[in-house]
């Protein structure tokens, strides 16, 4: 037979297989197949069965909120996109069981709207900019509020966490955990190497810079933070979760802190240069403490002195980048979960610089993946009027994300739906939910170019939408004619559990109105394995991309068809920040017992655990740049080590960290691109010092145009691992101008 025959043969063969394999079908053991690509019958979609009012103002997770907490849902059917606790926790940093919460929103208004108004309905209101309103409302005003005419939007301004140890295999979401469970107590600034700010060779020390620090806190006793006649270096520090000021009746610290004037005060307490000063000295008070030992470790990368030092080791050994840069510190996490207005923090850092007429870098080492991905999130346009171009003396680095071993994202492209068109089916996928207790249901995230009508196919290998026979059924989630319906396949029964999934689903989409932007769905997964896959539902189909994102990928992921790309966690993705990917580029060090801890590195390669990014559909890349982090030499809190320890499951730290505690018991081994931000937030403040006036965009041109490129590790740039390429502190300190 001739070489054509066969392959003829051949053709035929899979085009049979193909043919017969139908989703059904290939349930269970024989869904190792994608399913073959079917159509929902359009005429049987269901539509939003709607209560009036202004939902479709709130973004999304605020419309599953908002059913959540109403007292009447119209339904006796329980919402399947309901928030479980943690979610709750985890999203919008509301505690359990809270049955009146407040939620951080961004409202988006009219002229019309008054401060008065919105406090009626019990808002607090911390910064009013341009048309929007930065303010906390209790969730059972949400309704209310989308009524108001005057309001265009109301968008949730959501919560982070510190991102998952790189040594966790399956990492608990935002669970209190032990710096020895969680290794986050693993920061080391580099010693000298050709990689280090070390290498400038340069006298810049970071004097007269200021060094902003938004995380779990500091341990401000640490000599790190001393200047050698005993001074702190802090110059101020605002603990959102101590309210000593007010218990004390006022003889501690200082009021949380106001923005603009008539705004409300923000919680917490204050704590001036002079207040800690004199808690150094024995005649004041301080009560912050950092018990989670990130945010010290991420301060003693930037900025610490290395004056702390024991058992012979000299003085000066762990140095941060920018020694001699003075800190503001904003605690806006307890234990790893970061309170919802952690965001007011980085404006407030940025206005207290602007008062003293000083410089600034703020450093952000948290994020999350409850995104769209695309640089739209609230925090993120937030952080874009802070920093960016024309605002000279201020920027903002922010860690990329250490979720580079997990499978979270996943997308493909599909075409139109005509006669011809190959991949009307666009591209399968398969993932697998494990059934747990935190969250019964996970949350799919797609997002799909608004300019199409779209459409995403979901079947289970169980029981997830099946018939009144128990046969799982095909779903459907689409857009035509402008509208979002859910439906399912011509001639098959409907399954029982659609009309709540249904209403869920729809009640949580967002059609786009921003040109070139994208529409946004939300469906529940119960754990089970399926095949999902975008489809070109008509004709009119123009981008054809859709991505998937899994947020709580500890309890979830894509098992077939993962993307390694579009993974850098919120707000890392804000077009004007300096979003920093993780390096290896220390592999040994002398620890607490007097005996080397070693690590099997290939040094200058990139960090695995190192969240990956990329083009987003409008052009901007991330990461920006990447900067050591394993292993890096950081301060180390003695609050995180105290017994009982406050961040801690039960397990105490008498073993914490043998092998990652330096010699001088002061210091500790770190890795994580929690490590890696800071240690380019200290590049940027030495680059401020030598100019102050630079801004975001001109600092982040200068890292771009000097950074290490095209060798065998970093390979041509932009790259979703590397960015633009690998710091290069001297050459960048080098090409920084004199100001004019």
């Amino acid at each position: 037979m001739k070489l054509y025959s066969y392959r003829k043969l051949i053709v035929v063969l899979i085009a049979l297989s193909l043919c017969a394999a139908s989703p059904a079908q290939t349930a269970g053991k024989k869904r190792q197949q994608s399913p073959r690509v079917r159509y929902p019958n359009v005429k049987l979609g269901r539509g939003l069965k709607t209560r009036g009012g202004g939902t479709e103002k709130l973004s999304a997770e605020l419309r599953i909120l908002n059913d959540q907490f109403a007292t009447t849902r119209g339904s006796a059917e329980p919402d399947p996109l309901a928030f479980s606790n943690q979610e709750l926790q985890s999203v919008f940093a509301i505690a359990p069981n809270d049955p009146n919460p407040l939620v951080a929103v961004a409202i988006k208004s009219a002229p019309a709207l008054t401060a008065k108004e919105l406090r009626g309905n019990g808002a607090k209101i911390y910064l009013h900019q341009g048309d929007t309103f930065y303010a906390d409302i209790p969730v059972s005003s949400l309704d209310t509020l989308a009524r108001t005419k005057s309001i265009l939007t109301i968008g949730a301004v959501k919560a982070a966490s510190v991102p998952p140890s790189p040594s966790e295999s399956a990492p608990p979401a935002r669970r209190p955990v032990t710096l020895r469970q969680r290794g986050i107590m693993s920061i080391v600034t580099p010693p000298p190497a050709k990689e280090s700010a070390n290498a400038a060779k340069s006298e810049l020390t970071g004097k007269g810079v200021i060094v902003g620090v938004v995380d779990t806190g500091i341990d401000w006793r640490h000599p790190d933070f001393i200047r050698p006649d005993g001074s702190s270096r802090i110059l101020y520090l605002w603990d959102m979760y101590d309210n000593s000021y007010q218990t004390s009746g006022g003889k501690i610290g200082n009021p949380g802190p106001t923005l603009e004037a008539g705004g409300d005060v923000l919680p917490g307490t204050v704590y001036t240069n002079a207040q800690i000063d004199a808690a150094l000295g024995g005649t004041g008070t301080v009560n912050s403490m950092d018990y989670f030992g990130h945010g010290t470790a991420v301060a003693g990368t930037a900025a610490g002195n290395g004056r702390a030092t024991a058992n012979g080791l000299p003085a000066g050994t762990y140095t941060g980048v920018a020694p001699e840069a003075d800190l503001i510190i904003v605690k806006a996490s307890n234990c790893g979960g970061f309170a919802s207005i952690a965001h007011l923090g980085t404006f407030w850092i940025a206005q207290a610089a602007k008062n003293l007429g000083r410089p600034v870098v703020i450093n952000h080492s948290y994020g999350g993946h409850y995104s769209a991905h695309d640089g739209q999130e609230e925090q993120e346009q937030f952080f874009n009027s802070i920093v960016g171009p024309g605002k000279p003396g201020v920027a903002a680095t922010v860690s990329a994300g250490n979720e580079g071993r997990y499978s979270l994202h996943a997308g493909g492209r599909f075409g139109p739906r005509r006669a011809g068109q190959a991949d009307v089916g666009g591209t399968s996928i398969k993932l697998s939910v494990t059934a747990n207790q935190a969250i019964p249901e996970v949350k799919l995230i797609g997002t799909f170019s608004t300019d199409d009508e779209w459409g995403l196919g979901i079947v289970g290998s169980g029981k997830f939408m099946a018939d009144e026979n128990g046969k799982s059924q095909v779903v459907y989630v689409y857009k035509i004619d402008g509208v979002v319906k859910v439906g399912f396949e011509e001639g098959a029964t409907e399954p029982k559990d659609l009309p709540a999934f249904a209403q869920a689903v729809l009640n949580a989409s967002v059609i786009s109105t921003r040109a070139g932007g994208h529409d946004q769905v939300v469906v529940p997964l119960p754990p089970d394995n399926y095949w999902v896959w975008g489809l070109g539902i008509t004709e009119k189909v123009r981008n054809g991309r859709f991505d998937l994102y899994l947020p709580y990928f500890n309890y979830s992921n894509f098992t077939y068809g993962a993307d390694k790309d579009l993974m850098v966690g919120s707000p890392g993705n804000a077009s004007n920040v300096i979003t920093v990917a993780a390096y290896d580029f220390q592999d040994q060090w002398t620890n607490q017992n007097g005996s080397q801890t070693a690590y099997n590195l290939a040094l200058s390669s990139i960090s695995d655990y190192s969240s990956p990014g990329g083009r987003r559909p409008d052009g901007v890349f991330k990461p920006d740049i990447a900067a050591p982090a394993t292993y890096t030499i950081s301060s180390l809190s003695k609050g995180a080590v105290a017994t009982p320890l406050i961040c801690s499951d039960g397990n105490l730290a008498s073993g914490l960290g043998e092998k990652s505690v330096t010699r001088d018991s002061y210091h500790i081994a770190w890795s994580g691109t929690s490590a890696a931000s800071p240690f380019a937030a200290g590049v940027i403040a030495l680059m401020l010092q030598k100019n102050p006036t630079l801004d975001s965009k001109q600092i982040r041109d200068i890292l771009v145009q000097t950074a290490i490129k095209g060798d065998k590790y970093v390979g041509a740039v932009p790259n979703p691992a590397w960015g633009y390429g690998k710091i290069n502190p001297a050459a960048a300190i080098a090409k920084t101008p004199l100001p004019k």
